[in-house]
């Protein structure tokens, strides 16, 4: 006992308890208080004593269940007790307190039937997660893995050229926004289609042979629609008229400048011997356009060729042509400075005569093939192009072309602009 005045120990109390008796004693109150539920029952055994609590029990093989956890551990049994009532037991040894053996005895009836009532339970809850599974997967399937499907089938539809497909989804989210734009892209695509098959039928689609002259052409939009435009137009006595045009920019409006360009030839064919009609017509074209809200325009170039094979230019702002002689590979540029077509209603077109020997070749051109360059920046202009239609030369025309386009395809970085050129050959008989 601690003194209140100095703080010192004076007395000093031991008590003290048989170690087995306190356990015994700690285990029994324990198996009390545990007793008070009739669903389950709890019995201790120690083995150095042979004490078990309680004492007086009901349950006749309860002995040997203790003697088999105390020889092979853990475990559970069902037990029956004398009054037919059936239990289902679990033991285990202590570990600190190896002597002592715990048992807990749980009404069997009781514990199938929570056993039942869980299983009913879980089973119920499998049902419901398949409910919810599938309609998670409904919900999946409809309003996301079908839209995706769709607009993937819209972009393969794409890819393919087939613009007429439409996806069609009739969903008011995301998807069904990105649908309609797809439908929308393929609607323009088509008509894109159109336009271009529309574009493609105002030029040329043979080559052209008059007396003493061989004329040939190819072009290569750099978009679906372009904005080069060349064709020929021969009258009954044989005079030509070969047209190289270049329409500012692209789509749908170069393509519909075209056909405008187009009619105004076609209402003009018989004046291949006066090709300043011709070159007038589509000035008013395009000075009448740009009266209106259109504000682009269009530069262009006549070689005429008469009957009795005189040859001479008539230019409106394009570039100008270049003469490769068949004989000497010599190349010389055609200079003739003028306005492109539209900046003058009353405006006059005068020829300027061109001298070519039988082997010579005219190539007219658009100014796409002047204006590429290469991977370093350097554009290929009027000399470098002379120069490619120099080491380009072939007795062939065709091939002359294939040439062409090899080389501009060798020298340019990327295509920025449409290419196109027109061959005008001089027979050499």
């Amino acid at each position: 006992m601690r003194s209140g005045i100095d703080n010192r120990f004076s007395h000093l109390i031991q008590l003290f308890w048989h170690e087995k008796d306190m356990h015994f004693e700690f285990f029994r109150r324990i198996a009390e208080t545990a007793a008070a539920d009739a669903s389950q029952r709890l019995f201790i055994s120690f083995s150095e004593t042979g004490n078990t609590w309680p004492r007086n029990h009901d349950i006749p093989g309860l002995s040997t269940f203790f003697e088999k956890i105390r020889q092979h551990g853990p475990s559970y049994e069902k037990l029956v007790s004398r009054d037919g009532k059936a239990w289902l037991a679990v033991g285990q040894a202590g570990i600190s307190l190896s002597s002592a053996i715990l048992a807990v005895l749980v009404d069997n009836d009781l514990l199938q039937r929570k056993v039942s009532h869980l299983k009913n339970r879980i089973w119920s809850l499998v049902g419901w997660s398949i409910i919810i599974t599938l309609s998670l997967l409904y919900i999946l399937s409809h309003y996301l893995i079908m839209p995706i499907k769709a607009m993937a089938a819209g972009v393969e539809m794409v890819r393919n050229k087939n613009y007429s497909y439409r996806i069609n989804l009739p969903m008011a989210n995301e998807f069904g926004r990105l649908s309609r734009s797809i439908d929308e892209s393929l609607e323009n695509l088509q008509e894109l289609e159109i336009a271009k098959t529309v574009q493609e039928s105002l030029l040329p689609q043979e080559s052209l042979n008059l007396a003493g002259f061989f004329v040939v052409a190819r072009t290569r939009s750099m978009t679906s629609l372009g904005g080069d435009y060349y064709d020929f137009v021969v009258d009954n006595d044989k005079n030509a008229a070969i047209l190289m045009a270049d329409v500012a920019g692209h789509g749908i409006q170069a393509a519909l400048l075209m056909a405008m360009a187009k009619s105004a030839l076609l209402l003009n064919d018989s004046a291949c011997a006066e090709p300043e009609i011709i070159m007038s017509a589509l000035n008013r074209t395009f000075c009448n356009l740009r009266k209106s809200s259109i504000t682009t325009m269009m530069t262009g170039q006549i070689i005429s060729i008469s009957c009795s094979g005189q040859v001479c230019l008539l230019n409106a702002g394009h570039c100008p042509p270049l003469v490769v002689g068949g004989t000497s590979r010599t190349v010389t540029p055609i200079s003739s400075e003028a306005l492109p077509f539209g900046f003058s209603l009353r405006r006059k077109f005068s020829r300027l005569p061109v001298s070519m020997a039988a082997g010579d070749t005219i190539i007219l051109y658009s100014d796409g093939i002047l204006e590429c360059a290469n991977r370093h920046g350097q554009m290929l202009g009027e000399e470098g192009f002379a120069e490619l239609a120099k080491n380009c030369y072939d007795a062939d025309c065709n091939r002359y072309l294939d040439n062409l386009f090899s080389a501009y395809d060798n020298w340019a970085a990327s295509q920025q602009d449409d290419i196109t050129f027109v061959m005008i050959r001089r027979h050499e008989n």
